[in-house]
């Protein structure tokens, strides 16, 4: 485990829970009988990213935070947006409402959750400050 990636080690340990518990569900998830290529495809897609973000909490390169961050976005916060709009337009346009109501206040709570974890990740991330330093370094030198 890195503790080159976030200042606050209480943060870094919950988000890590939180991506391994994530890991677990997503994987067993994918086992569930579909006929839609295009929902295996998604799961897939989920798995793989939920898979290489908890996996850059370990190994630590420059790319790890953009691939956490990554993470945040699309499975925390556009994911439910998108689900949220979906079913909303099903009610509106067609009068037929797809999810039942606890569905929308658990992709509301997902996407809360979310905008949580964004904030913190935001604030306690660490910024490569030696590369920023080894690239100014090279810049003045050429």
């Amino acid at each position: 485990m890195s503790d080159r990636l976030f200042t606050n080690k209480i943060f870094r340990i919950l988000l890590m829970l939180f991506v391994g518990i994530d890991l677990i569900i997503t994987i067993s998830r994918i086992s569930s009988n579909n006929d839609f290529a295009s929902t295996i495809i998604l799961r897939y897609f989920n798995l793989l990213l939920t898979l290489i973000a908890f996996i850059s909490f370990f190994i630590a390169t420059k790319y790890s935070l953009s691939i956490i961050k990554i993470y945040i976005i699309f499975k925390q916060i556009v994911f439910p947006i998108f689900m949220i709009g979906y079913g909303l337009k099903e009610f509106l346009f067609y009068g037929y409402n797809r999810y039942e109501i606890e569905t929308y206040f658990g992709f509301s709570l997902s996407l809360l959750i979310g905008f949580v974890i964004y904030y913190f990740f935001k604030k306690y991330r660490i910024e490569n400050i030696e590369y920023g330093k080894k690239q100014k370094a090279e810049i003045e030198i050429k």
